[in-house]
């Protein structure tokens, strides 16, 4: 295959991804934007607020990963579904998929409603932003439990190429919370000042309102989602087996790498508020730099996932290629973006000039390795996902966060006390060695299995 093949696309081939790109890249960037705008918010009560607020979300980041990871494993099933046109293996998947996302939200519900304090403990060693920690995780634990049903039934939509109405409730919820926190984090629109309390109550009320959405309108519109609960059974034993086999690897997988970013975010926080405020700005301006490439990889993994169940292993093939080099081209100028921008980001905050100064420089080394990040992350879930090669990537993504990230964090945090961007600077080799490794399995074509092939339960109809 010569490069040029790699960007003379089809019309129908860039009609497909626009299609199922743009809304993700849309809801993406509002998303993005909105947690800037939250983050400012709540970075105008102080720097203690941010951290407390930056470090609380931590847990919450944990239990997001655990829902991207099994949301990975369903995606992987019923996207081949689609391409083999088995509405009856969709369902069940989403079934199985509900029940075990629903009974973690209840795990992490409680342990954050019943004891935060003692959770926030771990991760800040500073008692007033302990506090303040605690008060803001006490309330937005109860969120859990919505998004366990909303992101579950969106990854379905998203699946099955309905990608606008996850785009619009996401949407929808994102002005909510952002109007909710305007007026509750600072006493705005007659609504009474509560700080974080105020942050942690938007947040609640805006993911009800998204659960609501995706789920009601999917019913009203009959997609994929639309099921009858006896539709929502696995029906056998040996089809709870199937699934798991390619789902738990996948959570683990995000578990594990989940759990190394929060080693990350320990280390930050022993390093005093200062590190904490200058990271929270950084990471939420850091959300703008992949939007465009997300669309990508979401593309990818809808658009070779289907392809592997029609049984079209070189039109998956070409399809990861066309993508993996798009979305890296794609980061890459955005990231350059970013970079001529990141002062003008970092002035909105209300943080003293050595917070300002250190979150600057954590954009620009972030946006100099764009071309990194946008790398691994196709290829971890644009494809070896997509194609069910769930192993390899668990080992892949979770070995190289605690081989290497892990230990470059404590030599550089803990053990020789660096500053926090040398520290972030000696964590980025993670994704050095990951990339070498993940884009040589690409390359082999050993990542594509069609999960669905020798299945002949489904109910066949005809998809679009």
């Amino acid at each position: 295959m010569n490069i040029r093949s790699l960007f003379r696309w089809e019309s129908s081939f860039t009609q497909t991804v626009f299609r199922i790109a743009i809304p993700i890249v849309i809801q993406s960037l509002v998303t993005a934007s909105m947690h800037i705008v939250d983050n400012v918010m709540v970075g105008q009560l102080g720097e203690a607020e941010i951290a407390a607020v930056t470090q609380a979300n931590r847990i919450s980041f944990l239990f997001q990963l655990i829902l991207f990871g099994l949301g990975g494993g369903t995606s992987v099933f019923v996207a081949q579904y689609w391409g083999k046109g088995d509405m009856k293996g969709i369902r069940k998947v989403m079934g199985l998929a509900l029940a075990v996302s629903f009974s973690v939200s209840l795990v992490f519900a409680a342990v954050v409603v019943l004891m935060p304090q003692k959770v926030m403990g771990i991760f800040l060693h500073e008692q007033v932003t302990i506090d303040l920690a605690g008060q803001y995780l006490s309330i937005v634990g109860f969120c859990y439990i919505f998004q366990s049903i909303s992101f579950i039934v969106g990854t379905v939509q998203k699946s099955t190429e309905q990608v606008k109405l996850p785009m619009a409730a996401g949407i929808t919820a994102i002005v909510i919370n952002t109007i909710l926190n305007y007026g509750l984090i600072l006493g705005k629109l007659g609504m009474p000042k509560l700080g974080v309390q105020g942050a942690a109550i938007a947040t609640v009320t805006a993911t009800g309102v998204e659960m609501l959405l995706v789920v009601c309108l999917g019913y009203k519109f009959r997609f994929a989602t639309a099921a009858k609960l006896r539709e929502l059974l696995p029906g056998s034993r040996a089809f709870v087996k199937r699934f798991f086999r390619i789902a738990l690897p996948v959570i683990c997988n995000e578990t594990l790498w989940a759990m190394g970013v929060l080693v990350y975010s320990i280390v930050y926080g022993h390093m005093g508020t200062t590190a904490v405020a200058a990271f929270s700005i950084f990471n939420t301006v850091d959300q703008l730099t992949l939007v465009l490439a997300r669309g990508l990889v979401g593309a990818c993994s809808v658009m070779v996932g289907k392809a592997i169940g029609m049984g079209e292993e070189d039109t998956a093939q070409l399809y990861a290629k066309r993508l993996y080099a798009a979305s890296v081209v794609v980061a890459q100028l955005t990231g350059f973006l970013i970079i001529a921008l990141s002062g003008l980001a970092v002035s909105l905050y209300n943080v003293s000039p050595e917070v300002a100064r250190t979150a600057q420089t954590l954009i620009c080394i972030s946006a100099g390795c764009m071309w990194l990040m946008a790398s691994n992350n196709i290829i971890v879930v644009g494809i070896l996902r997509a194609g069910g090669d769930v192993k390899y990537s668990l080992v892949l993504d979770a070995g190289t966060v605690w081989v290497v990230g892990v230990p470059m964090a404590i030599l550089g945090g803990i053990v020789l006390g660096l500053p926090i961007q040398y520290v972030y600077a000696m964590i980025l080799t993670e994704g050095l060695v990951k990339m070498i490794i993940g884009f040589r399995r690409f390359l082999s074509k050993k990542w594509i299995h069609n999960v669905v092939r020798h299945e002949d339960d489904g109910e066949i109809f005809q998809v679009g």
